[in-house]
């Protein structure tokens, strides 16, 4: 039978404002999947889109840029491809590559989609008003750069 955990030993998943931010965040990413929802578009879908938006993109890219495997990218890219939302071609300059375009189709519902996800940011930021954004950019600023410096330091002296 094992024990119990120590109770007194705080739950870093849980209270203290890092793990109120997770909350937050993971409230907000539930309210974008809701507004993707309705155009039949996970989160991952439509930040495939958009890395797609700049022109033709490898797969490869849209890999590293959802930090995806390599078949998890072509699980995705099949799912858009049976929607026709993009079209995969051989890449003009390696022909042994291929590179993923939108289709017109998949422009609208990118830029569709995009629209409920920028009414919903615009509710929040009303709701916040000048003062709680310029707060919430504040907090951001400020836990990015701990994050960095934190990162900086040699692994054994993050133990401490």
């Amino acid at each position: 039978m094992t024990e119990p955990s120590d109770s007194r030993q705080s739950d870093p998943f849980e209270g203290g404002a890092i793990g109120r931010i997770k909350g937050t965040v993971t409230s907000l990413h539930l309210e974008i999947r809701k507004a993707l929802q309705p155009h039949g578009l996970l989160t991952s879908d439509a930040r495939a889109l958009r890395l797609c938006m700049a022109g033709p993109t490898r797969p490869s890219t849209i890999a590293q840029g959802l930090d995806i495997s390599p078949a998890a990218v072509t699980q995705l890219l099949d799912r858009l491809e049976e929607r026709r939302l993009i079209l995969r071609t051989p890449d003009p300059e390696d022909r042994r590559a291929t590179v993923v375009s939108l289709t017109p189709q998949g422009v609208r519902l990118y830029r569709t989609a995009v629209g409920e996800i920028q009414k919903l940011l615009s509710e929040i930021d009303r709701e916040l008003g000048p003062d709680g954004m310029a707060v919430v950019q504040r907090g951001a600023e400020e836990l990015d750069r701990a994050l960095a410096q934190w990162r900086r330091r040699p692994a054994r002296s993050r133990e401490a």
